[in-house]
């Protein structure tokens, strides 16, 4: 077999052919040489290490000169389209972080200015609340102190009502024996027993009942002004006292000093250290302002 190593021997070589003889061997050796080195160069290459066998397979695929196909320059171009638009907007996105980057101190400080505002107006919101929580407090305990108050005075007019009835009957309790002494002088004597069913009769008995039980009731109703830590304002024999009595009455009394309270027409009394009503009093006059 002919390779290309074989070197050539010249035609005045082989003289006992014929020189026609010479060019056609001559040829043919050509021809072979040519043949041989055909071969070898349509013959495949080896695979490159390193290459994929998916790109090699799209590689053999790919026939040349096929106009449906990209070639290797129109691939390259592609290439080079996708990298300008990734480029170009990767360097939008750069832009739009510097953009952002910029924006994004006024944006936190308008969050955190809304955030201060919705803090403010939830503690305002609060405070509205208590407040508005303590105004219905106050406002209840006003209306409860206006009812207490009505209620209180009207304790205290019965006390004064029931304090004088008790002091008529005691005075006419202490007239009873004074009348029996009287008739006793303008008419005849008469026995210890008749005195004793005089003193035991059913109207001095019932003064004496009465006065007991209006007796009772009054001292029911200071214990219960005591509970409601009300101080009743009296007074009589002290000083007239110009913040919690008021005068309604005045009487000379040389022998009394001037200002001295004789009488309490009408009880005043102080609710939870608060003058709810002053006492009307009488007090002694001078008797040069008479």
């Amino acid at each position: 077999m002919t390779t290309l190593d074989q070197p050539l021997r010249p035609l005045q070589e082989t003289k006992s052919a014929s020189l026609e003889e010479q060019r056609v061997t001559l040829r043919d050796r050509l021809k072979r040489r040519f043949e041989v080195w055909l071969d070898e160069a349509l013959a495949p290459e080896a695979v490159p290490q390193g290459l994929a066998a998916d790109i090699l397979g799209q590689l053999e695929a790919e026939t040349p000169g096929d106009a449906s196909s990209p070639t290797n320059d129109q691939d390259l171009q592609a290439v080079c389209t996708t990298l300008v638009g990734l480029t170009d907007t990767a360097r939008h996105q750069s832009e739009a972080f510097q953009q952002l980057r910029q924006d994004l101190p006024p944006v936190q400080a308008l969050a955190e200015a809304v955030s201060s505002l919705m803090t403010s107006l939830a503690s305002d919101r609060e405070s509205q609340e208590q407040e508005r929580q303590q105004q219905e407090e106050k406002q209840r305990l006003e209306a409860r102190r206006q009812i207490f108050q009505e209620v209180l005075g009207t304790v205290m007019d019965m006390r004064d009502r029931m304090r004088e009835g008790l002091t008529e009957a005691q005075t006419q309790l202490d007239a009873i024996p004074k009348a029996e002494s009287a008739s006793k002088k303008r008419l005849w004597p008469i026995s210890s027993k008749m005195q004793s069913a005089l003193s035991t009769s059913p109207g001095h008995a019932g003064l004496e009942t009465l006065i007991k039980a209006n007796q009772l009731a009054l001292d029911s109703i200071d214990q219960t002004l005591t509970r409601w830590h009300v101080k009743l304002v009296e007074g009589v024999g002290l000083p007239m006292d110009g913040e919690t009595m008021k005068i309604v009455d005045q009487m000379i009394k040389p022998d009394v000093t001037e200002g001295t309270v004789l009488k309490v027409l009408r009880t005043g009394y102080i609710w939870n250290s608060v003058l709810c009503r002053p006492a009307e009093v009488c007090v002694v006059q001078s008797t040069e302002s008479h």
